[in-house]
């Protein structure tokens, strides 16, 4: 049986790291987003990628709510965690009365920022292509995912984790909307369905291939 789920699973490669030391790690209190609420601060960023705080989501423009930075005032900076995580709300819909929102690492926004990729969109402008496929160089399962794709004439584009930031920041923000543990590659996006290793079957199930 060991060796069965062995030869199905999917085909990934990951760099060994040393194990993270010590304490358990910290999480930033849970927020209510409440359209009422006078006490938050909205960021957004604008098309030049400058910031603009403003205190009320009425003043956030609409092509921009759909991820805006917010800050609990009523809350100081040490509960808040705020030298390691950001709170990024949906400003375009609410569930239960309160703006849905996630927590995210502040280096992973910062990095995207600088990368040109936090544009305040569900899915980055891939021209349209249906399979994605984010990878490195050293990866013996990208190199054998992206050579099944060629074999079948399926266009896909292929995208370097590890040299291009932008492609780093859009992977791990597909992963965290699908609540997938971020590491190891490659990292396929097929017709909107994302997939951690190279799964063959799956890949012909998705895409109809032969």
């Amino acid at each position: 049986m060991l060796a069965t789920l062995m030869v199905a699973a999917p085909a990934g490669c990951t760099k060994s790291r040393a194990p993270d030391a010590g304490s358990a790690p910290t999480v930033p209190p849970p927020l209510t987003l409440q359209r009422d609420r006078k006490d938050l601060l909205f960021t957004f960023v604008d098309a030049e990628g400058k910031f603009h705080d403003v205190d009320s989501a009425d003043k956030v423009p609409e092509d921009r709510r759909k991820q805006v930075l917010v800050r609990d005032l009523s809350k100081g900076a040490e509960e808040l965690k705020a030298d390691q995580y950001v709170y990024v709300a949906d400003l375009t819909r609410e569930e239960g009365g309160a703006w849905p929102y996630t927590v995210v690492s502040r280096y992973d926004v910062e990095r995207s920022i600088r990368g040109g990729d936090f544009q305040f969109v569900d899915e980055p402008d891939d021209g349209g292509q249906r399979v994605v496929l984010y990878g490195t160089s050293w990866c013996g399962a990208c190199a054998q995912a992206r050579a099944w794709f060629k074999s079948h004439g399926i266009p896909f584009i292929d995208k370097d984790v590890e040299k291009d930031e932008r492609a780093a920041a859009e992977m791990q923000r597909k992963m965290r909307k699908a609540h997938m543990a971020i590491g190891g590659v490659p990292v396929i996006d097929a017709m909107g369905e994302l997939m951690l290793g190279f799964d063959e079957p799956r890949l012909s199930k998705l895409l109809k291939g032969p």
